[in-house]
């Protein structure tokens, strides 16, 4: 498990996120690539404002500032679907929860609500 310290919310529109390494199963965010093996910018995420991100072994999560989650990768992970998400999209089934924290693992992803 790979988490990023909270990132400052200051300019958060401007913010752009770099990726390298496997993307088997798109848990880079990126489109028709197997491997990165230099920093890449993933134009996918320019539209979220993304606060914290948190990566697994194949998937990645993203808590967007407005409390909402955005996923990708192996089986797309807290989706209905069972096939891998290499765009990123929103998490379902958390529409009406405030997300305040997220963190992934091997094979999980887990998303604490500001209830607790």
């Amino acid at each position: 498990t790979i988490d990023i310290p909270k990132l400052p919310s200051y300019n958060s529109g401007s913010m752009k996120i770099f990726v390298m390494g496997s993307n088997n199963c798109g848990q880079l965010g990126l489109m028709n690539v197997d491997e990165v093996n230099s920093p890449k910018h993933v134009e996918n995420l320019d539209k979220f404002k993304i606060v914290y991100l948190s990566a697994g072994s194949l998937h990645t999560a993203a808590l967007m500032q407005d409390g909402k989650v955005v996923t990708w990768g192996a089986l797309g992970r807290i989706t209905v679907s069972d096939d891998d998400e290499k765009v990123p999209s929103y998490a379902q089934g958390l529409d009406n929860i405030t997300i305040i924290k997220v963190a992934c693992s091997g094979n999980i992803t887990l998303a604490l609500s500001r209830d607790g």
